[in-house]
C-alpha cells in the first residue's frame, strides 16, 4: 500500500491519511483508495454516501472528494502498441461517477478518453466518513499494456475545504499533471 502526501493542507489533512493499493485481476486494474483517520474533520461526501442512480462519465469530479490516477507511457514502451498520447487521467467519485481524459502534453490536447468496448469503471464505497475504502475496477482495455509511470492522487473535501494528495508535490502548488508527479511504476499485462 502506498501512502499519499498532503499538499500543505491545513489542520484537517494533518489528522487524515490517504493510501492507494493496486492489483491486476480478471481484465481489470483494481485500485483501492483508503481515506483513514479523518476524525477531526470528516470527509464530505456527495449526499452522504449517495450513489448516482446511473453512474456515468461526468466532468469536474475533482471539485469534491475523489480518487485519481494519471498514467504516462514509460519511455521503453513508446510506439509499441499504445497511441493514446503522453498521458491519461482518470477520476473516480464516491457516487460511482467517473471521468477519463487524455492529453498530448502537460495540460494540452485535453479530450475524452474512449477505449475499445468502452466498459465503464465499476466503483464501490464502504466504511465510515473517517475510514473509507473506494474500490475501482478499471478495465485494462482503457489502458495500454507495458510499463507505465503513474501518479496516484486524491482530492479530499472536509468542512475546512479541499486538500490535495499525491505521491509527490514537485512545485509550490498542487499539480497532479506535473511530469514529476508520475512517480510510481505500474506494469500492465497485454
Amino acid at each position: 500500500m502506498i501512502e499519499l502526501i498532503g499538499f500543505d493542507a491545513g489542520s484537517s489533512a494533518r489528522s487524515g491519511r490517504v493510501f492507494v493499493e493496486t492489483r491486476i485481476n480478471d481484465q481489470h486494474l483494481e485500485l483501492l483508495y483508503r481515506w483513514r483517520g479523518w476524525v477531526t474533520a470528516p470527509i464530505r461526501l456527495p449526499s452522504r454516501f449517495a450513489r448516482a442512480a446511473n453512474p456515468q462519465r461526468r466532468d469536474e469530479l475533482w471539485r469534491a472528494t475523489c480518487a485519481e490516477i494519471f498514467v504516462a507511457l514509460d519511455d521503453t514502451s513508446v510506439g509499441k502498441s499504445c497511441t493514446v498520447g503522453p498521458y491519461l487521467e482518470f477520476n473516480f467519485s464516491p457516487t460511482g461517477d467517473w471521468a477519463a481524459y487524455r492529453f498530448d502534453t502537460t495540460r494540452v490536447g485535453f479530450r475524452a478518453h474512449v477505449w475499445r468496448g468502452n466498459e465503464a469503471p465499476r466503483i464501490s464505497l464502504a466504511g465510515s466518513p473517517d475510514d473509507l475504502l473506494l474500490e475501482v475496477q478499471l478495465p485494462l482495455a482503457a489502458l495500454c499494456a507495458g510499463a507505465h509511470r503513474v501518479g496516484y492522487a486524491s482530492v479530499v473535501e472536509t468542512a475546512d475545504g479541499l486538500s490535495y494528495w499525491a505521491l509527490t508535490h514537485p512545485t509550490d502548488r498542487p499539480d497532479f499533471h506535473h511530469p514529476q508527479s508520475f512517480a510510481a511504476l505500474l506494469e500492465l499485462p497485454a
